[in-house]
């Protein structure tokens, strides 16, 4: 299978972001439509690999600022038990 190279790519992304269409893509790139609907497919799933990686410590520390947040709420409330 062949792949475009970097610089090619480059451009193609580069194109996409500007806010130009598949289609003018295609017509300034040179690369064929279906070409750059799989090169947006393997952009998309690398970029939520990259996500699912990056904000995995944020999710647990949002959930463990929200536990403190609860437990602190019923401090105040009155219905605070210890869990011992």
């Amino acid at each position: 299978m062949n792949r475009l190279p970097i610089e090619k790519r480059a451009q193609v992304l580069g194109c996409l972001v500007e806010g130009n269409s598949i289609r003018a893509t295609s017509r300034m790139t040179g690369a064929s439509k279906n070409t750059i609907t799989k090169l947006l497919i393997d952009v998309g799933r690398a970029c939520s690999e990259y996500q699912d990686q990056a904000f995995r410590a944020r999710r647990e520390l949002a959930a463990r600022m929200n536990r403190f947040q609860i437990a602190r709420a019923e401090r105040q409330a009155g219905n605070w038990r210890p869990t011992r």
